[in-house]
Order: structure tokens, then C-alpha cells, then sequence
């Protein structure tokens, strides 16, 4: 079975926590884009205006291009209603859809009785590049809440938004389109923010997962800057998906574009783009499976958008130098064992299982270690337990930490890590409970209801304070706000991480968050490959 059919049958519950609000009409909301006016429409405080466009329909010879401006339109443009999700398989959130057109944003401005110019914030969703809409988010209660203008995006995805042929970098270098479409978005934000309400100068990315890994590329990449002033990662690390050449994606590119009757050549661009859009879904199904698999899709190092490896560029100081938060769920990796052995085979993780699992991590010679020691049942529970533990540690948790120790070098840094262990949107599973599994802690800053049906009242104070503290970020570069429990800022002495936990929010310091994710463990597995591969050279 399909991890993203099994996704959406899991997170029911999670969309449910964050679903969208009945809307009530009530005065219509106008305003004058560059392209033309559009009319929206308000309900509880917040006027929104659904699916704008912030690029043209990437179609026909724009497929595998820049976004390019979108048209100008006449007359008043209805802005009721969510515009086309970009090509994917159905999920937790979205339906299948096989259109290209795609390239839309949702914008949800609070009233504001102030005069002044309200922070914004600009969403981008996860999905694992393949998933995923910013219609999926309702925004509309933090904006209301966060006292902010937020917008969420649309952005290519799979193979539309992230394919590498030779014909597509003679034509030019520059590919992540997705990323490029992140960017254009951006742009239109920033000379549409007073026009909404907000400040072009107050603007804060912030992301989950693919998104979060998203918002550290922004800080990584030349074209990125000056677009944005502040960066949330939500279990999104710099190098959550390490670090691709471009060689590998025009790798399966290549591959693809044989299988679908498109040879290497002079022709070969002009046949793919010849393809109908569901040829090319079908010729590329999504995997969400991290465990065992490596992403096909994903950003990867073009030396335009992505300069060099993230490390690299985080090393050595070449950084978009604006204020950061980032941080983790405390058991990301629950949700992918869930979805790869309880969901996806309807079974437990057994010995061989693990035993393969901690190879693809950190080879052969070291694997039994991490079994027998490191990670090993009898220290975790179960083999299902000790297997999410090391996802949840090497990819997520310690990935973040260290982006965090390099970023507090160069800029502003705030750590944290969501730690709720009876978060709600779990699916049944005989095999463990999900704890503050990965994805968790969206239905607390997508709130939806207030109070929410879902939160016990610990819960929904947790997610007042995240409200609270995402919004002092968007609004001054810090978290920190009356009522709160301190935050303080990251610096490598004290490494001081923020704990969201229901009625215990605090600071764990130095070695805490280390001892209990195993980072010196990681950080000597990722020295030993970066030795590895100097050698191998």
C-alpha cells in the first residue's frame, strides 16, 4: 500500500485539529494588485483573498522554467475561493490533482485598528517536495491571533518543480523550480505588503519540513536575499535531505525521460515537455518512505539557487544573516515507522529490519553497534521504538542543533523542540503511541477553533504561547514577550533549547537536548562519511 494513501487515512485527525473555519460574510475586502483588483471577503476579524497569482501557469514551454510575471487581468477578480493545487497524489489534505496551473497564494489580513503596518508571515508547507498546497492551512485564525498578515504558497512539486535534464541547464542553469517559485512568491509579497496591511520590511518565512527545509535554503541562497527578515525551520534542518548534486536528480531524470519514450538528445527537452502532466505523474510516484529511501525530488546543488552544499555554505559563513528559530518535534520519527511498518505492512520492525535500517545510516561496520548498543530495544522498549528514535535523532533533532550552533555564529539564533507526548492526530497503532511525532505541532499554531475541541486546557495553553512567541518573532526578530517564559538566545557555551511541553514550558541547557537525542554520537557518524568521502576522492 501507498505511504501517501496511508498519510491520508492517518492524519484525518490532524487535518480535522487544524481544520479550516466556516467562513460568515461579511464586508468585502478589496485591493489593487499589480495585475488588478481583487475582492475577497471577511468573517471574525480577518479578510481573505484566496488564490492569487503570484506567476504565470507554468504550461505549455513554461513547464521546467522560471516563473514568469503573471498576466494582468480586467474588472474585479473573485478571490472567494482556493485556486488549483499543483499536481500530486491525494493525501491527508488534497485530493489528486493534474494540473500545472498551480501557482496561486491565500493571504488572510487580521482588522487592524492600529494604522501601522502588521508583521507578515509567509507559509510554506511540507509535503516532502511532492506534497502538499497552502490551501491546506487556514490561516485566518493566527493571523487573527498573531496580530500578522499571512500569506501560504503554492509551489511546484515532484518532478514539475524539481527535474534536471542537460536541455534544461543549456537553457539555463538555474533549476529548483520550486524554490524558484518560493522565491517569486516572495517577491510579490514584498511589493504587495503595504497594500495588505503589512510591512515589506517585517517579513518572516516560516516552514515545516519540506517547508522548514525550505526556509534554511532561503538563507542559503543569493536570490533569497533581502526577500524576507526572519526564518522559522520546523523540523525542516539544512540538511534534513543532505546534500544532492544535480548529477544525481538529471540521474533519474534521465531515467524517467527514457521510460516515457524521450531519448537523450537535441529533442529530448521539447518531448518531455510534449508529455501530458498525468504521463509524468504516473511515471514518478511519490515516496515518502525516509527510511529506507532517498527522495527523488528534492533541491539540489545547481550553483545558482543552491550555490554548494548547505554544510558547506553554513561553514563557511555564506548566509542570508537574518534572525532564525529552528528546532524539532522530540519523536519525528514515529510517524515514518508508523507509516512504513504499522500502516504501511500492517507489522511490527523486526531484528532485520533495524539491522538494515541502521546500514543505510551509517554502514555496515558501525550497524551493529547502533543495533546491539546504541539504539537497541532493550534500551528503547522495541525495535519500533529504537528504530524511530534514530530517524528522529540523525535526521531531525541533531540536524537541527547543529544548523542552529553555526547559525548563532553568524546571526540572531533561537532553539526549540516541541514535546508534547499526547498530541492529538495520531492514528491507532497497536505498536507504540506517536508522541510529539513528526508534523505535530501544526494543529497548535494552525489552531482553527479557539479554545480548540481537540486540546486539553494544558494543550491549549501550549499553543496560545506558540502563537504568542511565532508572533513576537514575526514582529521583532525575538520570541520573547510579556507573560512568556523566557526564551534565550542560542549560543554554543550554554546551548540553551526551548522545551514546548503542555504546562512546562522551559530551557533545557548544555548536554540535555544532546544526551537525549545522542547529537556527539551523530556528529562523529557524519565526520567519519565527510572523512569517507575526502579519501574516496
Amino acid at each position: 500500500m501507498k505511504i501517501t494513501s496511508i498519510l491520508g487515512r492517518s492524519l484525518s485527525a490532524l487535518a480535522l485539529a487544524m481544520g479550516a473555519s466556516t467562513v460568515a460574510h461579511a464586508a468585502v475586502p478589496v485591493i489593487n494588485t499589480d495585475q488588478g483588483a481583487a475582492q475577497g471577503l471577511a468573517s471574525a476579524g480577518v479578510s481573505r483573498f484566496l488564490g492569487l497569482p503570484f506567476a504565470a501557469p507554468p504550461v505549455g514551454a513554461l513547464r521546467w522554467k522560471a516563473p514568469q510575471a503573471p498576466a494582468p487581468w480586467s474588472g474585479v477578480r473573485d478571490a472567494t475561493q482556493f485556486a488549483n493545487v499543483c499536481p500530486q497524489e491525494p493525501s491527508a489534505f488534497s485530493g489528486r490533482s493534474e494540473t500545472e496551473d498551480c501557482l496561486y497564494l491565500n493571504v488572510y489580513r487580521p482588522d487592524n485598528s492600529t494604522g501601522q503596518p502588521l508583521p507578515v508571515m509567509v507559509w510554506l508547507h511540507g509535503g516532502g517536495y511532492v506534497l502538499g498546497a497552502g490551501s491546506n492551512y487556514d490561516g485566518a485564525p493566527l493571523a487573527r491571533q498573531a496580530k500578522a498578515v499571512v500569506v501560504t504558497v503554492n509551489y511546484r512539486l515532484g518532478i514539475f518543480g524539481f527535474m534536471a535534464l542537460p536541455g534544461l541547464q543549456a537553457e539555463n542553469p538555474a533549476a529548483n523550480y520550486g524554490i524558484q517559485d518560493q522565491q517569486a512568491a516572495l517577491r510579490w509579497v514584498k511589493q504587495h505588503a503595504s497594500r495588505l496591511g503589512g510591512d515589506p520590511n517585517r517579513i518572516t518565512l516560516f516552514g515545516q519540513s519540506a517547508g522548514g527545509n525550505s526556509a534554511c535554503l532561503h538563507l542559503l541562497s543569493p536570490p533569497s536575499a533581502g526577500l524576507f527578515n526572519g526564518a522559522i525551520s520546523q523540523s525542516g534542518p539544512c540538511v534534513l535531505l543532505r546534500n544532492v548534486p544535480l548529477s544525481d536528480v538529471r540521474e533519474k531524470s534521465e531515467a524517467v525521460a527514457q521510460s516515457l519514450g524521450c531519448p537523450a538528445g537535441a529533442q529530448q527537452l521539447a518531448c518531455m515537455r510534449q508529455q501530458s502532466t498525468v504521463a509524468l505523474m504516473n511515471a514518478t510516484p511519490p515516496n515518502l518512505d525516509i527510511i529506507y529511501s532517498k527522495p527523488p525530488w528534492v533541491p539540489a546543488i545547481d550553483g545558482v539557487i543552491l550555490p554548494d552544499a548547505a554544510d558547506k555554505l553554513l561553514q563557511s559563513g555564506r548566509v542570508n544573516k537574518v534572525p532564525v528559530m529552528f528546532g524539532n518535534d522530540h519523536d519525528e520519527g514515529r510517524l515514518f515507522v508508523a507509516l512504513t511498518f504499522h500502516l504501511g505492512q500492517q507489522r511490527g520492525v523486526t531484528a532485520a529490519d533495524h539491522s538494515l535500517a541502521m546500514k543505510g545510516m551509517v554502514g555496515t561496520t558501525l550497524a551493529p553497534l547502533f543495533t546491539d548498543v546504541l539504539y537497541s530495544p532493550s534500551r528503547y522498549g522495541s525495535y519500533d521504538k529504537a528504530l524511530a528514535a534514530a530517524v528522529t535523532d540523525n535526521f531531525y533533532a541533531c540536524s537541527a542543533l547543529s544548523d542552529v550552533k553555526t547559525l548563532s555564529g553568524l546571526t540572531k539564533a533561537y532553539a526549540f523542540e516541541f514535546n508534547d507526548p499526547n498530541a492529538p492526530g495520531a492514528a491507532p497503532d497497536p505498536y507504540f503511541t506517536w508522541d510529539a511525532y513528526h508534523s505535530s505541532e501544526l494543529a497548535y499554531l494552525f489552531q482553527g477553533e479557539t479554545p480548540s475541541p481537540v486540546f486539553t486546557p494544558a494543550q491549549q495553553t501550549l499553543a496560545d504561547q506558540l502563537v504568542k512567541y511565532w508572533a513576537h518573532f514575526a514582529a521583532k526578530g525575538d520570541p520573547n514577550g510579556p507573560g512568556l517564559p523566557q526564551w534565550r538566545r542560542f549560543d554554543r557555551l550554554s546551548a540553551p533549547v526551548q522545551d514546548l511541553a503542555p504546562g512546562a514550558v522551559t530551557t533545557k541547557d548544555w548536554g540535555h537536548f544532546e544526551r537525549d537525542h545522542q547529537c556527539g554520537v551523530w556528529a562523529t557518524v557524519h565526520a567519519l562519511k565527510k572523512l569517507s568521502a575526502g579519501i574516496d576522492e
